[in-house]
């Protein structure tokens, strides 16, 4: 009897044993997790801030309407900064929604300077989550974060600037809030 109880101890040992040796080495292949970054506003401007309601540091951001084809129903501000880092835009449009509510910034930056331009963005945001080839140019996405999709367009032909423009998703994630505390059932 001792025999038959010491064997079952003994092969209930060997399986234990051989199940955390495979459940230790399906552990060490790792796969990448993507991190989430967050970007909820632009220069201290909230995504969503109505345009006649916008401060930044207790003093209030004056927006002029654009007048030229070129920026149609885009904002600027008069005097803006236009540095980011060691690159100087050439224009940082800001664009509303109907509502009034910020939505987008649009930059234009010298060609010279897409490599650093990239590389702000790349050390703030990571990798590109997609890089496209286009017929005359290329273009950096960075969808992982939130509530923002970075879109950065270079194009060889005569314009002499590329453009990065900040996209926010601020309309859908508070329609998300607010669906996720209805208490109507």
């Amino acid at each position: 009897m001792k025999k038959y109880l010491f064997l079952s101890l003994m092969a209930y040992s060997v399986v234990t044993n051989a199940q955390k040796r495979k459940a230790v080495s399906t552990n060490t292949t790792a796969t990448k997790v993507a991190t989430i970054y967050s970007c909820p506003d632009f220069r201290s401007m909230r995504w969503g801030t109505s345009r006649d309601s916008m401060y930044v540091n207790g003093i209030q951001v004056l927006f002029s309407k654009g007048n030229s084809k070129a920026d149609t129903g885009a904002w600027y501000i008069i005097g803006d900064n236009m540095a980011i880092g060691t690159v100087t835009c050439l224009n940082i449009y800001y664009y509303f929604n109907a509502a009034g509510r910020l939505n987008k910034v649009k930059l234009a930056v010298p060609k010279y300077d897409k490599g650093e331009m990239k590389f702000i963005l790349t050390t703030k945001f990571d990798e590109p989550t997609q890089v496209s080839d286009l017929m005359n140019g290329y273009q950096c996405i960075w969808n992982n974060i939130e509530e923002v999709r970075i879109h950065m367009f270079y194009f060889d032909d005569p314009i002499n600037f590329l453009t990065v423009e900040f996209n926010s998703d601020f309309e859908n994630v508070e329609s998300k809030r607010i669906n996720r505390e209805v208490d109507d059932f």
